[in-house]
């Protein structure tokens, strides 16, 4: 009766160690599949942080990158566009400034035998406009609408000279206007030191002119002869 009961006793102390160990060694196998899921997923996020902290620094410095050279641009191009339209010595100054002269000098409009009169009922005088362009080819269409030709040079002075010439037109008559400006001290706008106003067969007219009496020759009977200016040959070519 009492090894019936101690073989009891042995067989459930040894069932219940049984089951303490399968408890255990289950608990291990979910433990060890929990660790190795979180650090599997803790594994992932990193990497997924890292190419995404990666594709947005790069996304960034290309953006970066595009808003510096667009401004850079902007600027390149708003100075330039400033100082060729807005600039007392920039061309399209110069060149507004030597039509205007053109266009108010009487002897240049008789000249170019512009088509001026008086309306004898309102007493209104009608002015014809001239058309003022780029010397170059008169036929040429796409020479007509270049954009405005000049040459500029250091003088020994050191002062800047500008040199234009600007082709005018009226309904009759085509003339050439030489033009030769110089910076000036005392104003922004350059100073006209010589200008004049050629119009075939008929006797050329200064609206500036240099006291060297040498820079423009005639001919005898009167008629203006083309010649050249600091060595540049501003007339037309045989």
């Amino acid at each position: 009766m009492n090894r019936l009961i101690l073989n009891s006793g042995l067989s459930y102390r040894l069932t219940s160690q049984k089951r303490q160990l399968f408890n255990t060694h289950h608990l291990l196998k979910l433990n060890n599949k929990r660790c190795f899921s979180i650090s599997r997923r803790n594994f992932n996020s990193q990497h997924e942080s890292i190419w995404t902290k990666l594709g947005r620094a790069t996304s960034f410095t290309f953006n970066g990158v595009v808003v510096t050279v667009s401004v850079g641009l902007f600027g390149v191009v708003a100075y330039l566009l400033g100082k060729e339209l807005f600039s007392p010595n920039g061309d399209t100054m110069i060149f507004n400034r030597v039509v205007n002269l053109i266009e108010a000098d009487e002897t240049c409009r008789k000249m170019l035998e512009c088509n001026d009169y008086v309306d004898p009922e309102t007493g209104k005088k009608h002015t014809e406009r001239l058309k003022a362009l780029s010397a170059g080819g008169m036929d040429d269409t796409w020479t007509r609408n270049r954009q405005i030709s000049s040459m500029r040079q250091q003088g020994p002075d050191g002062k800047e000279r500008y040199f234009l010439r600007i082709q005018v037109e009226s309904a009759k008559k085509v003339g050439i206007v030489f033009v030769e400006a110089i910076e000036s001290e005392k104003r922004f706008k350059p100073d006209f030191v010589l200008m004049y106003l050629d119009v075939n067969g008929k006797r050329r007219h200064y609206l500036a002119k240099p006291v060297n009496k040498n820079i423009a020759e005639q001919t005898a009977d009167g008629v203006s002869k083309m010649g050249s200016l600091f060595g540049i040959n501003w007339g037309p070519k045989k």
